[in-house]
């Protein structure tokens, strides 16, 4: 038998708080709420075009792949970034959507 999970939180810095499914992904998430986050390879990992800072909450995310590091770059990484397209939200996270990518 399943376990339903129960929805998890996500906050955007400056665009607000909205409750997702468990195992959303950032960008999904970004996508229900109708918050603004490029995606120019539209969500498959082949741009860093919607590379997200996190600022809370880092282990309520799923573990980062190699290929999501590579597309990241190691500095990106290091400084807590991520690829929205790929980090599914596992609990509360607070993140903020650079004007930059």
């Amino acid at each position: 038998m399943l376990l339903k999970r129960e929805p998890v939180q996500v906050s955007f810095e400056s665009n607000g708080s909205y409750m997702v499914p468990y195992g959303t992904t950032v960008l999904e998430a970004a996508q229900l709420n109708k918050v603004e986050l490029n995606h120019f390879c539209g969500g498959i990992c082949s741009c860093s075009t919607c590379v997200v800072k996190i600022q809370a909450g880092n282990d309520n995310l799923s573990k980062m792949s190699p290929k999501e590091k590579l597309i990241l770059g190691e500095f990106k990484a290091k400084q807590g970034m991520r690829l929205s397209c790929q980090t599914k939200i596992f609990g509360a996270v607070s993140l903020t959507i650079p004007e930059w990518f």
